[in-house]
Order: C-alpha cells, then structure tokens, then sequence
C-alpha cells in the first residue's frame, strides 16, 4: 500500500465481537513480542479492566514481556538506521518478501513473514500453545542465503520450510547468515545520546557491508547533521574480521568517543579475538555464555578503525 510507518494497539484495543474476559496473558506476550519488529511500538487499548496493558499486572508473564520491551531498545539503533533509510528511499523498514525474492512465488503466499530491516526475519505467533507448553511454527526461510535462529541458537538453511517449535520465553526471529545488527543495551530512553554501540555479528560465511547512522535524536535538523559509520563483516571458514570504520560526519552534541561491544553468536567456545585500534592492538574483555563470545573494547576515540579478529578453536 505503501504505507509503511506504522504500528498496532499491542495487544489488541478491544475484545473481538462475541469475546468477553480479562486479557489472555500468553497472547499478550506474543503480541509484545511480534510487535518488537514493527515500526511503532506502543500498548493501547479502550478503556476497560479487561483491557489491562500494564505488563505487571500479569506476574506469570512479567518477565517474558519485560524482555519484549528490552529487546526493542537494544534494537533501537538498527530501527533507527532503518528509520533514516526510509526517510532517504521510501522503502519502509517492515519489507514484503517478493521486495528480495520477486521471482519465487513462495514470496508471494507466505503471508507472516517479513523482512525487518535488511538483516532480521520476522514472524508472528499467533496461536496458544499446545499441551507441551510450545507454540508451533511452520516458516519459510528464503535462498540465497541461511538463517539464525535467536530463539534457538541454531543455524537454518535457506530454501527450506520448517516446523518449529516454541516456547513462551522464546521470540522468533532470525538473522541473515554473516549479517550484522547494531544494537545498545540497557537504554533507559530514546532521548539521550549515547557513545556506546554493541554490534550483534550472526554466524555464518559471506560478507555484509552495512552503515550505521547517528543525529542528535531530537531536533529536525538531521537533514544535514547526521554522521555515519561504515561496519563490515568478512567471513570464511577460519573465523570473521568485523572492521568498523571511522565515523563520518558531524551533529551537535555528538560524542567524540565511542564503547565498542562485540557479540558473536553460534561460534565455537575455543574461539580467540585480537582487535586492533588505528593498526594498534588492545587489551579487550570476553566472555563466553554457551551461546554467544561477547568482546568489549576500550572507550576510544571515535575516529579511528576498530578491526576485530575472530578465530574459530578447533
């Protein structure tokens, strides 16, 4: 339709017809969690007890939902860049299928599937759960490339459909084989500048280019202070090399440093990283949970190339 910004009542803003009670925790959890990937993110509902939007007022789910709303600000940043990408082209950050796949009909039937960015597949549940506690899942994954899992931590071929199974602590979305997605954890609010950038790398061969954009986040005057950085990921069997370039540009109020964060998902524990600052290397901290090597740079200035180099063990 081409109108591409924009967003629901999460939640749902009253019951269907015929529908009467309070609001079923468990579709409210997956309506947070589908609406993670959507251009506008805001609960909302008529006025009615039944309506209740507040996520503590639901103790089994709290902490499913609280994580919803965690993972939308850490995404903040790549929903931004996808923000200014549709200001700069006109195409939206919420992009049917057959925009990437115009020649495979499959882009065409699959009505639950899109792509949120670039770099994220999207999807929604929008069933209860079975007797095992899991709500099942039938997706498509386009060619060309495979897929991760961040639900599952698992890599999916492209090209394939498949059954999958999810819990409610689970939210599905997947990553672009060798993509990277600029994130920021433990925002308080969109209004403050913030020097720190953590960049989420999938696994995964291939090779991503992609540009990450900055302007002060409250004035209009982002049509010609803006700044932008170049971060690209080359990988191979061996391991990846994630070069994140000088920032360009300027806006006011822009920090002259930056935290650089680093996390690789689905490598192998064994893995070893060295980066480098300007050709200089630094010491890092790393630390590995079972699923992703998390690696963390010194505050630097923000004008030099940060390379980081990724070997897998054996």
């Amino acid at each position: 339709m081409g109108y591409g910004y924009w967003g629901h009542d999460i939640g749902g803003h009253m019951h269907p017809r015929g529908v009467n009670g309070p609001t079923n925790p468990e579709v409210y959890t997956r309506w947070l969690q589908y609406a993670v990937f959507t251009p506008i993110f805001k609960t909302h509902s008529t006025q009615s007890a039944d309506l209740d939007r507040r996520i503590w007022s639901y103790p089994s789910h709290y902490e499913y939902m609280k994580a919803a709303i965690e993972l939308r600000y850490a995404l903040s940043p790549y929903i931004y860049d996808a923000a200014r990408y549709a200001y700069d082209t006109g195409v939206s950050m919420c992009r049917p299928l057959y925009y990437y796949y115009p020649e495979d009909d499959k882009a065409y039937e699959v009505r639950d599937e899109y792509l949120f960015g670039d770099n994220i597949l999207a999807t929604a549940l929008s069933s209860v759960a079975g007797a095992d506690g899991r709500t099942e899942k039938t997706m498509w994954f386009p060619g060309g490339c495979d897929w991760y899992d961040m639900a599952h931590h698992e890599m999916i071929p492209g090209g394939c459909e498949k059954t999958l199974h999810y819990t409610i602590d689970e939210n599905p979305w997947y990553l672009r084989a060798a993509s990277v997605v600029p994130m920021c954890h433990g925002l308080k609010n969109l209004q403050s500048i913030t020097n720190s950038l953590d960049i989420l790398v999938a696994p995964g061969e291939g090779e991503c280019s992609y540009t990450h954009y900055e302007d002060d986040g409250v004035s209009r005057r982002y049509a010609e202070e803006y700044a932008r950085t170049l971060i690209v990921n080359k990988c191979d069997a061996s391991g990846k090399t994630v070069t994140v370039s000088p920032r360009e540009g300027s806006y006011k109020g822009m920090p002259s440093t930056r935290r650089l964060s680093f996390v690789f998902e689905g490598v192998p524990a064994s893995s070893s990283v060295t980066v480098t600052a300007a050709g200089v290397e630094c010491e890092v901290k790393s630390a590995f949970n079972g699923k992703a090597l998390t690696v963390e740079v010194p505050e630097m200035p923000a004008g030099k190339e940060v390379k980081t180099v990724l070997h897998y063990g054996d």
